[in-house]
């Protein structure tokens, strides 16, 4: 949870200037006019006029569409100065303004913005209404006294447009004595002319106005500056320390199961069948069609396995007393319950001997071809559909909730792994390790649900691997080869599932980094320089969460999609259980060194003797039901079939198909 956050980066937010030139600027024309806008331009831009309109002519900026340029002016860590270029009319006594903010495009092809010049002259305004002087000027709210709100007559509806009138000008054109005289001088601009020719002025200071009525300026294209990044990549000590600790167990781990010399492990299926075709199991002798289904069944009491004694598929059960008496174990008849024996449920053993007071072992018939679904538990299906459903429905439930009220459009756009302050989700701490615990929880999921699907798929892959048996001759699948013996899969799975398991787990732990992941911002000031003020933080990438689901739904539809293929052959179904490949394994007593050759599993050929008409379902049937005696339960011990019906088991001899019509012990 932790590991991909020893090494993270910062995000610098800067404090970018932004400012609007004529579409026409020459490369020897000041960019301001006077001492007062040099120095508000250094303070909003970080840089001296000079310098700035040097680069613009010498390609230092990009040059960027209206379009693109209205996408990345909002993430303000691309860049730190942003030139607009629109016509040279919004211009008036200067060469250059300030961009305050951007109002919202109107249409597809128009990109407004609000001019502001740098500096203004404010002036003092000396006047009379409604009988009383007043003075006032636009650096401050002084000139909201001049009218009453509450007074509804012409007169005052008049001065308040004449007054607003008045700031409209001073905002746009930022006049001089000689210009402001003259406006106001002029009839046509006001609706009380007289009151406008008696007011007078003088002038105040150079600042800003409190308030200011800008035009909306349509931006012809734009110039970024993207040279100077100043993101860092930071490194977290006691992070690295705990990845540490963690990997040196995991070390210690493997060098303790490497230093394990054993050879007789049983770590894939085919060491299962290579040892039990070697020492074949009496247990499960003349049960060769038992499946784990029967065998999970039973598990409440092994001495019955799936198959209770008396039903149409009963095994012989023995009974074994702690002592070592030589008096016969009591026998569990027919229609007798299991918890009527008298000795503990641990000395309950299955045995073949004939020599035992036995149930009845009927023969069993071949279950037609199943799907790959259910080689797996359902409570393993249960809990793979339920990790699923569950990771899906939360992350959608996240989705909505965090594009809150926003367009899904926008909610789209703002990319992978993007900063952006409207998706910083409210942690309410700013500790390091809290945040990164926090941002990889996913991971942790995600990796269960990895592990999830991995049992599935290994589940039905093993049992469709040994199906193929059935179908065709092949060398077994081995830890330590030997003889025809193959190497097992590196993966344990086949390559062409386990490779794009790997990719589409990789690919998903990725999408989840970049769709919620902990963000350290430090604040970067007009002048490129850090400033102590840093924040941190989890932010999260709603196009990012909205691929990764729809990945996850891809990968779930496959793995159901697998599930309902259909196996190769009506072998019965091992899921890994060491008892059902046990039985599946009791080949002739001539078939010597089986295992390190290439084996099929089929229906054993013993011979003319027992052709398909003694082995026919109906009459082996009767067979049974004419007699029940030693002879039959004697052919079972040595030869692991019942008189009159046949065996199925891996062999390297020649095998036959088994035919549905047929009987089988």
């Amino acid at each position: 949870m932790i590991y991909n956050s020893v090494i993270y980066s910062s995000i610098a937010e800067l404090d970018s200037g932004k400012l609007l030139i004529p579409h026409d600027l020459s490369s020897n024309e000041s960019l301001v006019n006077d001492a007062a806008s040099r120095e508000r331009f250094r303070a909003r831009v970080g840089l001296d006029p000079a310098i700035v309109q040097q680069r613009i002519f010498d390609g230092t900026f990009t040059n960027l569409t209206d379009k693109d340029c209205w996408t990345k002016r909002a993430d303000e860590t691309l860049y730190s100065t942003l030139v607009y270029v629109v016509d040279r009319k919004y211009f008036h006594n200067t060469s250059s303004l300030w961009v305050d903010g951007g109002q919202n495009p109107s249409s597809e092809n128009y990109y407004p913005v609000e001019p502001v010049y740098w500096s203004y002259r404010v002036w003092n305004y000396t006047t009379v209404a409604s009988g009383h002087p007043y003075q006032f000027n636009f650096a401050d709210d002084s000139f909201q006294s001049l009218w009453n709100p509450y007074d509804k007559t012409n007169a005052s509806t008049a001065l308040q447009a004449d007054v607003v009138g008045l700031l409209s000008y001073n905002s746009q054109y930022n006049p001089t004595q000689e210009a402001l005289r003259e406006y106001l001088d002029t009839p046509s601009h006001w609706q009380n002319s007289s009151w406008a020719a008696a007011t007078t002025f003088e002038f105040f200071e150079e600042g800003d106005l409190e308030l200011g009525i800008y035009p909306q300026v349509p931006v012809s294209h734009c110039l970024m500056d993207e040279s100077r990044q100043r993101c860092q990549l930071l490194f977290s000590p006691p992070i690295a320390i705990v990845v540490i600790i963690c990997n040196a167990i995991k070390l210690s781990c493997m060098m303790i199961a490497v230093g394990a010399r054993r050879r007789d492990l049983l770590l894939t299926t085919g060491d299962a069948l290579a040892s039990f075709l070697t020492r074949p199991d009496p247990t499960t002798r003349g049960r060769c069609l038992l499946s784990r289904a029967e065998v999970a069944q039973g598990l409440h009491f092994w001495g019955c396995s799936a198959l209770t004694p008396g039903h149409e598929t009963g095994y012989w059960v023995q009974a074994q007393s702690s002592s070592r008496s030589s008096s016969p174990a009591p026998s569990l008849g027919l229609g007798q319950s299991p918890g009527s024996l008298n000795y503990p449920i641990d000395n309950i053993l299955i045995s073949p001997s004939a020599t035992q007071t036995t149930t009845e072992l009927r023969p069993r018939e071949v279950t037609p071809r199943q799907r790959w679904y259910q080689a797996v538990s359902w409570p393993r299906r249960v809990i793979a559909l339920f990790c699923y459903i569950s990771c899906i429905a939360v992350s959608f439930a996240l989705l909505f909730h965090g594009i809150g009220s926003e367009t899904f459009h926008e909610a789209m756009s703002i990319g992978f792994s993007k900063y952006s302050e409207s998706y910083l989700a409210n942690t309410n701490t700013t500790n390091i390790l809290a945040l990164v615990l926090l941002a990889n929880t996913p991971q942790l999921g995600l990796s269960v649900l990895y592990f999830v699907t991995n049992g599935v798929l290994t589940c039905m892959l093993l049992d469709a691997e040994l199906q193929r048996y059935a179908t065709q001759r092949r060398s077994l699948r081995c830890s330590w080869p030997k003889g025809q013996q193959r190497s097992t899969y590196y993966l344990t799975l086949p390559y062409r599932y386990s490779l794009p398991l790997l990719t589409a787990s990789a690919s998903l732990h990725w999408l989840l980094s970049q769709s919620f992941f902990f963000v350290h911002i430090r604040r970067v000031d007009i002048s490129q320089r850090y400033v102590v003020d840093e924040a941190r933080g989890c932010c999260y990438s709603p196009l990012a969460i909205f691929i990764t689901i729809w990945v996850a739904v891809a990968g779930l539809l496959v793995v159901v999609g697998l599930g309902f293929r259909r196996f190769e052959s009506g072998m019965p179904l091992a899921g890994g259980c060491s008892m059902v490949l046990s039985a599946l394994c009791h080949p002739p007593e001539d078939d010597e060194g089986a295992a390190e050759k290439t084996v099929m599993w089929g229906e054993i050929l013993k011979g003319p003797e027992l052709g398909p008409a003694q082995n026919d379902k109906r009459r082996v049937q009767e067979r049974f039901m004419e007699g029940r005696g030693e002879t039959g339960a004697a052919t079972a011990a040595r030869y692991g079939t019942m008189e009159g019906c046949a065996h199925c088991s891996f062999s390297s001899l020649d095998v036959m198909a088994p035919g549905l019509d047929r009987l089988y012990a």
